[in-house]
């Protein structure tokens, strides 16, 4: 099992509140990234496939928005983690400009800076 801990923000009825959610990265296939508008919009999904029935299922870790530098560290950390054959792959390998924001080419290249200076350390 290969966890990697996501700092986020809840919403609550009057507020939010910070939260760190536990993520096993080895039950997803791959994990999708979509970006909802502002600094801190960035929200997670994971897709598993079930051999069973030959379907693609989406776990949406809704209510629970990242800022830039929480989502850059935990693809960061996802995509070096080695699969059940040893490779290193890219999980974290999709990512949606939800609400057609003019400014998610800026926010995503923000990101993917950050992501870079993360797998560094």
């Amino acid at each position: 099992m290969n966890i990697v801990k996501l700092e986020c923000s809840e919403y609550t009825l009057d507020w939010y509140r910070d939260k760190e959610i536990e993520i096993d990265v080895d039950k997803y296939v791959f994990f999708e990234v979509e970006y909802r508008g502002g600094d801190a919009a960035w929200y997670l999904q994971g897709h598993r496939y079930i051999e069973s029935t030959k379907e693609w299922v989406v776990d949406d870790f809704d209510y629970h928005m990242c800022r830039t530098y929480e989502i850059a560290k935990f693809i960061a950390k996802a995509n070096k983690i080695k699969d059940k054959n040893g490779f290193a792959r890219n999980r974290v390998s999709r990512f949606n400009n939800l609400h057609y924001s003019s400014d998610f080419y800026k926010k995503l290249s923000n990101l993917l800076d950050l992501v870079k200076e993360y797998e560094e350390v």
